[in-house]
């Protein structure tokens, strides 16, 4: 073999990925929509399918801090994503073995709650950032398909109903009552008795 082909192949063997190496898995962007209660983060995800179990929410202080962060275990993942900045986020990946970080930053008490999702065909993985202050009657969500809200009056003393609609940990429903720029005001733990619960 010739002497000047020996770096062109060395150069070609390093660019071959090892089998220990297998890419099953990547996080290859992001993308972002504002809606009436929420700001929606898409991770989309190439090269294999992202399951249910995959991802993991390791911090949930999304108020008042603005931060949240998610784990997503997988044989061979990567990210592949650059750091990505819209909407006042900041999303930014980090490499770990056989697993990914996910690390979102908003402004302080922009959220108060962050909720997450698997979706396929593409593969992705939904983030949604609640507003912490009242964005208007467009957000109101009366039925999530796990509880609804059956009665709500207002005024110098608040009185709210539902119904579970799924069976929920214990039955345990927790109210909570924020001012319109969604600090908390007050906050109740009731037991739902017969899929039902009012305060």
């Amino acid at each position: 073999m010739s002497v000047r082909l020996l770096p062109a192949l060395l150069a070609a063997l390093a660019l071959v990925p090892s089998a220990g190496a297998t890419v099953s898995l990547a996080a290859v962007g992001v993308r972002t929509g504002d809606h009436p209660a929420f700001v929606r983060v898409v991770v989309d995800f190439t090269d294999g399918v992202l399951g249910g179990q995959d991802p993991t929410l390791l911090d949930a202080a999304v108020w008042p801090a603005g931060r949240t962060r998610l784990e997503v275990v997988h044989p061979g993942v990567r990210t592949e994503a650059p750091t990505f900045r819209a909407r006042g986020l900041r999303v930014a990946f980090v490499q770990g073995h056989d697993r990914i970080y996910v690390e979102v930053e908003a402004t302080r008490h922009r959220f108060k709650y962050v909720s997450y999702y698997v979706l396929h065909s593409p593969e992705r993985l939904v983030v949604d950032l609640w507003k912490a202050g009242v964005p208007g009657p467009a957000a109101t969500i009366r039925d999530d398909g796990c509880l609804r809200l059956v009665r709500y009056t207002g005024g110098p003393a608040v009185s709210i109903a539902g119904r579970e609609l799924r069976w929920l940990f214990e039955h345990t429903v927790v109210v909570r009552l924020r001012s319109a720029t969604g600090r908390l005001l007050a906050e109740r733990p009731l037991i739902a008795s017969r899929r039902r619960w009012e305060t």
